[in-house]
């Protein structure tokens, strides 16, 4: 998978999260590697296409998460 795919991943996956605190926005950024770790190690043969119905909610436009989660799901590789 091509590092915009993982990124733009992340930031579906992650982009919604609210933080109250540098704590809960480190917690975040490893949630974002452990993510990140897993699509890149995964066996191609064990994935399955499955869609989600809350994958078509207009909650998870890409517009409608901060700027600054998205720059952080852009930058996965350094944490």
């Amino acid at each position: 998978m091509e590092i915009s795919q993982i990124t733009a991943q992340l930031a579906m996956l992650t982009g919604h999260l609210h933080s109250s605190g540098s704590d809960d926005e480190k917690e975040i950024e490893k949630l974002q590697s452990a993510i990140a770790n897993a699509i890149l190690n995964q066996d191609p043969a064990t994935i399955k296409s499955k869609e989600f119905v809350f994958e078509k909610s207009d909650l998870f436009l890409s517009t409608n998460i901060e700027s600054n989660r998205l720059k952080k799901s852009a930058n996965w590789q350094a944490c």
